[in-house]
Order: structure tokens, then sequence, then C-alpha cells
């Protein structure tokens, strides 16, 4: 199962969050796969503000902060595994990514995927032998089991989408 939150953040945040992610001074990385070990035709532009085993990876980490937290709160899970912000660039169809799980070998975790901007991309999740789409929709939280399998759309309407993908730990859970 998976839970959307609507208006996340307070909009002061979420506007500091978007200014700072949309930012000419913002580093993205040019990935040619969107998803590590799947080699496709599709790419995006990302940046890893946090990864386990290696920490802070980004001075924007600070500034996601109050994201991570509160994530963390309705996930009801702390231990961060990953923070990483994608950038997709609009394609004059739909393009779906490769179908995925964050971690493959790990057993428990929470993926959380908030949207910074509003478009016609979405975030398909393989749920119940079911797929459901889940509009883009700006400052809003999709939370839900790290192992279901799920993918992201592009979107045509838009010249950028930029999205924050958040992953918790849930050992002992």
């Amino acid at each position: 199962n998976y839970k959307v939150y609507e208006n996340f953040l307070s909009g002061d945040l979420y506007l500091q969050i978007y200014e700072k992610l949309y930012s000419e001074h913002m580093p993205w990385f040019y990935y040619n796969t969107s998803v590590n070990d799947v080699t496709t035709d599709q790419f995006m532009f990302a940046h890893v503000m946090y990864n386990d085993g290696i920490g802070i990876n980004s001075e924007l980490f600070a500034d996601l902060l109050p994201l991570i937290t509160k994530a963390a709160t309705v996930s009801e899970h702390s231990s961060l595994l990953r923070v990483k912000s994608n950038l997709y660039t609009k394609t004059h169809k739909t393009v779906e990514y490769a179908v995925h799980e964050d971690f493959k070998d790990l057993d428990s975790y929470t993926t959380c995927v908030y949207n910074l901007d509003s478009n016609n991309g979405y975030t398909k999740l393989f749920v119940n032998d079911k797929e459901e789409k889940i509009k883009r929709v700006a400052n809003s939280l999709i939370v839900f089991n790290g192992k279901t399998m799920h993918c992201g759309a592009t979107q045509t309407d838009s010249k950028t989408s930029v999205l924050i993908n958040l992953d918790f730990n849930t050992y002992g859970a």
C-alpha cells in the first residue's frame, strides 16, 4: 500500500527547497540511465545529497533537513539510506523509466517521493497486481514500501520536473 500527503510542507519551507533546487547554481549530474544496471536510452540528471555508508554528500543536505525529518516521521522510520534529487527533462511523449526497487539487497525499507512541481508526469506503483499512477503534484509526498516495484514517467507539459527521492531503512520495524 501507499499513502499520498498533499501540501506536505508549509508554503515557506516548500518555497525554500524549490528555489534551491531550481537555482542556476544547483549542480546537476548526468546519469545515462535512470536505474543502475538497466540499459536503456533513458537519461536523467540527479544530485545525491546523502548515501548510507558515505554520509552527507552535498552542502544542500542541510537545506532538506525539514523535509527529511518530516518524511521520516510519516514513514515511521528514521534511519536514512539515501536522499537523491532527480531532474527530468520534457519529452514529446510520456516515457516511463525502468521498473525497479531502489535497494534490491534490502528486505525492508520505505521509499518516499517528494514532488517539487505539478505536471503530467507521474510515479507508477505496482501494488497487488495493479498499476497505480500517482500524479506529480507540487509539495506532495508519496510514501510506500520500498520493495514495491515502481517507476517514474516524464512530463510533456513543462520544460523540467524535479523530485526528491528519500529511502529509510526499516530494520527492527
